[in-house]
């Protein structure tokens, strides 16, 4: 018989995402004429328990409002 293996054939959290953002932007610029851009980062974050994760919702919920003054936004930046 043989042991468990000791080293894991593991794909990051981030080159799972790197890789759908760059697929995704290939399908939209071949696709449409839409001008498209990804937000530079992303936060990682351990969703503990129930309150929690409501307050992840709401934020997810809420943050489009945001947008008009978010730093992130290329077009406040081009202003």
């Amino acid at each position: 018989m043989h042991g468990a293996p000791t080293v894991m054939n593991r794909t990051s959290l981030s080159m799972i995402v790197q890789n759908y953002k760059a697929e995704v932007t290939r399908r939209i610029r071949r696709n449409t004429q839409v001008y498209f851009t990804w937000q530079r980062n992303y936060y990682e974050r351990v969703i503990r328990n129930e309150i929690e994760l409501n307050q992840v919702r709401q934020y997810i919920q809420g943050n489009p409002l945001n947008w008009e003054t978010d730093e992130e936004n290329p077009k406040k930046q081009q202003r």
